[in-house]
């Protein structure tokens, strides 16, 4: 599922809906690949694990709401892509 947000930020380049909600999903992925290093190193991980499936919900939700909201705590870096 992670790997399908590069697809909309990569063949839908006019439409601004899909590059703001593709973007937003790399910077998710990117965070879960970091989550995923370091479950394996501390407990920690469990929560921010917790944290990814919220935000991988409120992801999903706002797509199907077509809804263009930043993603608690991790949309604002989304911008910089």
């Amino acid at each position: 599922v992670g790997v399908g947000c590069f697809l909309p930020w990569l063949l839908a380049k006019d439409d601004e809906r899909a590059r703001f909600h593709g973007k937003q999903g790399i910077v998710l992925f990117i965070l879960s690949i970091i989550i995923d290093v370091l479950s394996g190193l501390n407990s920690l991980a469990f929560v921010l694990s917790i944290f990814r499936l919220y935000l991988m919900y409120v992801g999903i939700k706002n797509v199907f709401c077509n809804k263009m909201e930043y993603l608690p705590v991790i949309g604002k870096y989304a911008e910089k892509f």
